[in-house]
């Protein structure tokens, strides 16, 4: 197929070089080359190809054969989508969304809808992440859920995980709605490390099929050998808490390790966590709470918890009663169940915050919601 792709391409056929570029930036038949791929991609933008522009754009985005340059990637996003092209159009709302060049949320929305009004499954799945999350319209769940699904049934991988996500929450959609629709889909789509996970995610939490934690756990491999960031992350967990394999600490600290330097923040919070208990390492609690720190800073809610028990534990610092209120209180707010069990303790207690037994029940109350044992109890 390569060697035909090649002879159509000396030929000038730009659909050829537009495949044939796809076929190096993603290895698909065919060793990776991004050289080669950019090199095809700034033939095709030449012609005003469409496609070849935005993949231009995508090449300068990413770095991809060429430097990293935002201001070039979206001035190329810009161009194919004035050509009309529907991925350049949800892309150049991406920058818009992102604050790439222009921070403009309205006019990202809007692309997002023009682009989903073309078909274009990013575009449907980003506008349901507005819709879902209230960006320039008012929170609209129902929508969201919608959107989402139709994305999912044009094969967009992130649009299946949104959507796997809000029926199994409940957001808004009442629980099982489609789940069984959802399931037969991910039996029959099992094309890309998305579905693969979230298949092994229907197996874990036992969704339309008894809970099967050693299927889970072959799945979640399967998409974490696909580079996929969420499997990888689960099954570090399976590895440490001895579900559906053997208890392997060297092998889930390994994967955790390596998923922190891309920046992760959950892998980032468990790997503080595996220097704080000796998982797979040596104990180093000034590691722990610099990882915590780290992970904190990047918005997660569980390593501002977590940095918030060691202030309350005098865990790699001092005791400091009142900065371990402030911490659990912020991450409870972002809905952390075990900050807000350690936040109402706090209150109980009158540890760091004056004794307050009416905020304590109130924490208990958002905690046992939640499904928290220990909040559960309190109550």
């Amino acid at each position: 197929a390569i060697k035909l792709y090649q002879k159509a391409v000396e030929l000038e056929n730009s659909v050829a070089q537009f495949d044939l570029a796809y076929i190096y930036i993603y290895g698909k038949d065919a060793e990776k080359n991004y050289n080669i791929a950019f090199e095809l991609a700034k033939k095709l933008t030449k012609k005003e190809y469409s496609a070849g522009v935005n993949m231009l754009g995508y090449c300068y985005d990413g770095g991809i054969g060429t430097n990293i340059d935002e201001l070039k990637a979206f001035e190329l996003y810009q161009r194919a989508a004035d050509l009309g092209n529907s991925n350049g159009i949800n892309n150049l709302g991406c920058c818009y969304e992102n604050g790439i060049v222009v921070d403009d949320k309205q006019m990202a929305f809007e692309l997002y809808q023009k682009a989903a009004d073309l078909g274009n499954a990013s575009g449907m799945n980003n506008l349901g992440c507005c819709y879902k999350n209230g960006i320039i319209v008012d929170a609209d769940k129902e929508m969201a859920f919608k959107l989402y699904q139709k994305a999912a049934k044009l094969g967009n991988d992130f649009a299946q995980y949104n959507l796997a996500l809000m029926y199994e929450n409940g957001d808004g959609i009442e629980k099982n709605t489609n789940s069984q629709e959802i399931y037969n889909w991910l039996i029959n789509n099992q094309n890309n490390s998305n579905s693969v996970y979230l298949l092994g995610y229907f197996n874990y939490n036992g969704i339309e099929i008894n809970i099967d934690m050693q299927k889970a756990f072959e799945l979640y491999q399967k998409a974490a050998e696909l580079e996929n960031d969420v499997a990888q992350f689960e099954l570090a967990n399976m590895y440490i808490d001895g579900e559906g394999t053997d208890l392997d600490y060297d092998k889930a600290f390994k994967i955790i390790n390596k998923l922190a330097k891309k920046e992760c923040p959950c892998a980032i919070v468990l790997l503080g966590y595996c220097y704080e208990k000796g998982i797979g390492t040596d104990i180093n609690e000034q590691k722990a709470i610099e990882l915590y720190q780290k992970g904190a800073d990047l918005g997660s809610s569980s390593g501002i918890n977590n940095l918030g028990c060691c202030y309350n534990n005098g865990i790699g610092t001092e005791v400091n009663m009142k900065k371990a209120f402030e911490l659990y209180k912020k991450a409870a707010k972002l809905g952390n169940d075990f900050a807000q069990y350690n936040l109402a303790l706090m209150y109980e207690n009158g540890d760091g915050t004056e004794n307050d037994m009416n905020q304590a029940i109130y924490w208990y109350e958002k905690s046992a919601e939640q499904g928290d044992p220990d909040a559960q109890n309190k109550l």
